[in-house]
C-alpha cells in the first residue's frame, strides 16, 4: 500500500492561499536569497526596488564595469558619471499579455532602479564609452597618464 507525505490530499497546491507553509517558505527563500544570492537584477530588501549585480575592474589603464540587466532594454537604461560617482539608473517594464488559464503566477520583479558607485580612481571623464549587449552593460573608464605612473612597488623587509 502507497501513502503519501502530503497532508492535505491532492487537490492541495503550494502557494494557494489556505497554504500553511506559504510564510515559511517566503522566510525560507529570502534567507537562502541573501545567503547565496538571487538574480541579478534582485529584490533589494533594504530599499524595496531593483538593485541590478555588477563587476568592478581596475586595470593600470582603465576602470570597467559590467552591469547585468536581464530583461531591461537599452533605451532604458541612463548613465551619468559626475565628480567620480557613476550612477546608473533604468526601469524594467512589465510585460502585457493575456491569460488563458484565468490563473498566474508574477514570480519576476518589475520597476525603476537606481545604483551609483564612487569610482576607485581618477578617470578621464570625456574618454568614457559604454556597451549593452544581450541584456549586459559594460563601462569602460580610461584612466588619466598621470594616474598611470602615479604607483610604485614597496618592498617588503624583514624585521629583526
Amino acid at each position: 500500500m502507497r501513502t503519501t507525505l502530503i497532508p492535505f490530499g491532492r487537490d492541495w497546491l503550494p502557494g494557494r492561499s489556505d497554504d500553511p507553509f506559504a510564510s515559511f517558505r517566503r522566510e525560507m527563500d529570502r534567507v537562502f536569497g541573501d545567503t547565496f544570492g538571487r538574480n541579478a537584477l534582485s529584490i533589494n530588501t533594504h530599499s524595496g526596488g531593483l538593485t541590478p549585480r555588477l563587476d568592478v575592474a581596475e586595470t593600470d589603464e582603465a576602470v570597467t564595469i559590467t552591469v547585468e540587466l536581464p530583461g531591461v532594454e537599452e533605451e532604458d537604461v541612463e548613465l551619468t558619471l559626475e565628480r567620480g560617482l557613476l550612477t546608473i539608473k533604468g526601469e524594467k517594464k512589465i510585460e502585457t499579455g493575456t491569460e488563458e488559464s484565468g490563473r498566474r503566477v508574477v514570480e519576476r520583479t518589475y520597476g525603476r532602479f537606481s545604483r551609483s558607485l564612487r569610482l576607485p580612481s581618477e578617470i578621464e571623464q570625456d574618454r568614457a564609452e559604454a556597451q549593452f549587449d544581450k541584456g549586459v552593460l559594460t563601462v569602460t573608464l580610461p584612466k588619466p597618464a598621470a594616474a598611470k605612473a602615479d604607483h610604485r612597488r614597496i618592498e617588503i623587509k624583514t624585521a629583526g
